[in-house]
């Protein structure tokens, strides 16, 4: 595979629909190519969606294909500090948008910003998933190619193990993260990165995901994400069976070992389901928050599963 040092990134702020968003890409797609069916990996996140998280995974993956397909992730909305010269027409400093408002910023991002009968490969992560899933049952004319879901929370999210705990805390604490948060907001980035790492002492993180990590000192993006995860809990119950059934030979379901998220009765039971379907049990370590510290291996797996078709 290629070096992923080869691969630059490009960063920016756009406009959704009003509403700032930050856009990571790894090539570009132009309306001429869709001409020739240009295809384009696409990554929805998991929650917190801070889009830097993925940026290695995105260098890797973009790499394997020698560059000659893009791979664009978007963040969810609120869950990045926006530029100070960036004054958005909605979406102000302090709003919260629900996961209905993922939803739909996701499509109208897709509807706005990549160009018409672009081949779309989604890759979601964790609650990126269950997004994926909605995008494909109100939009099913839209040009994609396939839905690849990594670690899926798309059911049962408050029955899981870490649902019985972080419910409770994402629907009755909210107010206390706030507050420690804007009061850790002005520590130097420095001491941010330190409380970062000490937490995750004793493990190996890429450095980029821990600079990462500091826009959850943001109070406004941390009210986002856990306002967003307590909706997760109360939203995310019975699998949309239909809309899998509908899209069954498009769709890779990946599912972790040790994921607390989405464990492995969930598996068996998605297997059971759709025995034709390409529902796969990792067998290499992975944890539910791959893109900390195995963004290279995630990236080899998915180019080995669609290199072939793209």
């Amino acid at each position: 595979m290629a070096s992923r040092t080869n691969v630059s990134l490009v960063r920016k702020f756009l406009s959704v629909r009003g509403i700032p968003t930050c856009l990571l890409k790894a090539g570009e797609v132009h309306e001429s190519d869709t001409k020739a069916g240009k295809s384009l990996f696409l990554i929805i996140p998991g929650n917190p969606g801070v889009i830097d998280f993925y940026d290695e995974f995105q260098k890797i993956l973009h790499s394997a294909s020698e560059s000659a397909i893009p791979v664009w992730g978007v963040a969810h909305a609120g869950h990045m500090e926006v530029p100070k010269d960036m004054t958005p027409k909605a979406g102000q400093s302090g709003d919260l948008y629900e996961l209905e408002d993922q939803i739909n910023h996701k499509i109208a991002f897709i509807e706005d910003h990549i160009p018409a009968n672009t081949r779309l490969v989604l890759i979601g992560h964790s609650i990126g998933c269950y997004i994926i899933l909605e995008i494909l049952r109100r939009k099913p004319n839209l040009p994609i190619q396939k839905g690849i879901l990594l670690f899926p929370t798309i059911e049962r999210m408050a029955q899981t193990p870490n649902g019985v705990v972080s419910k409770p805390l994402a629907l009755n604490f909210r107010w206390a993260a706030y507050l420690a948060a804007s009061l850790a907001y002005y520590l130097p980035d420095c001491i941010k990165l330190f409380l970062i790492r000490l937490h995750l002492r004793g493990s190996t993180m890429n450095p980029t995901a821990a600079l990462s990590a500091c826009h959850l000192f943001n109070p406004d993006c941390l009210n986002n994400l856990i306002f967003m995860g307590g909706q997760e809990m109360q939203q995310v119950n019975e699998p949309d069976t239909s809309t899998i059934k509908e899209n069954l030979s498009k769709l890779i379901f990946y599912y972790g070992q040790t994921d607390k998220w989405c464990p492995v009765e969930f598996y068996e039971e998605m297997k059971n389901r759709f025995p034709d379907g390409r529902i796969v049990m990792d067998d290499r370590g992975m944890s539910h928050a791959f893109c900390l510290r195995a963004s290279r291996e995630m990236a080899e797996l998915i180019w080995e599963w669609t290199r072939k078709d793209l």
